[in-house]
């Protein structure tokens, strides 16, 4: 895509990138509310978002082929963001409380 058509299709689609900014939002004030609880939906989120990242660049890997000649890099990609999200399906709700700060009060 050239520039106008990337500045056209950005402002047809605001509300997409306002939508994201308020999902994100929300996301941060649950984290601050309830952080045990947020911490398995986060590992489901980042799980899906690897999957779907990853599927998403094997299929333009594949389709990019003809045309781009390091359509290689898109397959690594996707093969390490499907290797993660596997990685985070299977690895125990344990390994993942290292990234929540605890709160004691000592």
């Amino acid at each position: 895509m050239i520039p106008a058509q990337i500045a056209v299709a950005v402002r047809h689609h605001w509300w997409l990138f306002l939508l994201r900014g308020v999902a994100a939002l929300a996301f941060g004030v649950l984290t601050l509310v309830w952080p045990g609880a947020t911490l398995v939906v986060l590992v489901a989120f980042v799980a899906a978002y690897a999957l779907v990242d990853g599927i998403g660049a094997l299929v333009y890997a594949f389709q990019l082929r003809p045309v781009f000649d390091r359509w290689w890099v898109l397959l690594v990609q996707g093969l390490i963001s499907g290797a993660r999200a596997f990685a985070k399906a299977m690895a125990p709700p344990e390994a993942h409380l290292m990234n929540v700060p605890s709160r004691s009060s000592s």
